[in-house]
């Protein structure tokens, strides 16, 4: 039996409101955890480098989906 998981890039676009951020990450991440996937989490820290991480974890193949999400509570 194979014990590897799926796994999902979750990029967060963090705004001023660190609590609404955190409540964020819990639940999403409790959510994919729940599907099986294994949950590696990026925060933005620039203009743009939400573009650069989100197309090198798609071009690795490492992840089964790379998902971003705001703290506006947006999800793409």
């Amino acid at each position: 039996m194979s014990t590897l998981k799926k796994k999902v890039k979750l990029i967060v676009i963090p705004n001023s409101k660190p609590l609404k951020i955190a409540l964020f990450l819990q639940t999403i991440c409790s959510k994919f955890e729940k599907a099986g996937y294994a949950v590696d989490v990026y925060k933005t820290v620039g203009g743009g480098d939400a573009t650069v991480v989100a197309r090198e974890a798609a071009d690795s193949g490492e992840f089964e989906m790379v998902v971003a999400g705001g703290g506006d509570g947006t999800i793409n």
